[in-house]
């Protein structure tokens, strides 16, 4: 027989093989997985046949880190020995990767927003995934964990009402845990996002309080994000004489220094 095309670590290889010896034979039957210059011995049982006598056998290994051990390769075959026959298999691959879709239902987000954080994940070979993901996100000082069930995940973070605005990277990890805890498949995925700047807050800043006619004086408009940054943008400036009448109407820069002179 001949195994399947691609292999996860835990899933279970099963093949059956045939021994039919020409001459009365007493020995050992030996499986081995050769992955390049690395193999790891999965099967060894002695047969005592007669000549022309077949059977047949049913080797089965789950490839498990403590069976394989750090074993990976796209180019794996199995080496079947008895007395002086030898036989190989078709190739295979041995993986421990895990290929990850993410969904994140947008790009950018205002501070404050719940993103919903969903997606699937698969092994190399298909099987599906029933382990964890991590979610980490630096620069807004995110680090959270969830469960995946049958390759899907789905669950919320919210955004820090004072998250820095810009470009952030949001980074995924899924891995899956055998029996003695120790990781056996895992794979990694990023996306970049982007944070709004909203309005928090504006500040005016006067040379002066109090000037005499006809005397100039300097005034700056700061402007702050929710963060706490200062927002480049421009702002309407609409500067009134006594009786609410407007003496002056234009846009200005957030952070630079103005004159005012009367007339």
């Amino acid at each position: 027989g001949q195994p399947e095309k691609f292999y996860s670590i835990g899933d279970e290889l099963s093949v059956d093989l045939t021994l039919s010896p020409s001459a009365p034979t007493n020995d050992f039957l030996t499986v081995d997985i050769v992955c390049g210059n690395e193999s790891v011995q999965i099967y060894r049982s002695p047969f005592n046949l007669k000549a022309n006598e077949e059977i047949t056998i049913n080797v089965v290994a789950v490839l498990g880190k403590s069976l394989i051990g750090n074993l990976i390769g796209d180019s794996c075959q199995l080496e079947a020995n008895y007395f002086t026959d030898k036989a190989l298999s078709q190739n295979f691959a041995i993986s421990n990767k895990i290929d990850i879709e993410l969904d994140l239902e947008g790009n950018k987000f205002n501070p404050g927003k719940e993103i919903n954080v969903n997606g699937l994940a698969l092994k190399r070979s298909g099987a599906l995934v029933e382990g964890f993901v991590e979610v980490n996100i630096p620069g807004l000082g995110i680090s959270t964990s969830n469960n995946v069930y049958s390759s899907k995940f789905s669950f919320n973070i919210t955004i820090p009402n004072n998250a820095k605005s810009g470009e952030h990277i949001i980074s995924l990890r899924i891995y899956e845990e055998d029996n003695l805890g120790k990781i056996s498949n895992e794979g990694n995925t990023s996306e970049l996002i982007k944070i709004n700047q909203v309005l928090n807050r504006l500040e005016i800043l006067l040379s002066s309080q109090s000037i005499y006619p006809d005397e100039e004086f300097s005034f700056t408009i700061n402007a702050y994000d929710q963060a706490g940054d200062l927002i480049n943008e421009d702002i309407a400036l609409k500067i009134y004489e006594p009786g609410d009448f407007i003496y002056l109407d234009k846009l200005i820069s957030s952070g630079n220094t103005e004159i005012f002179k009367p007339l």
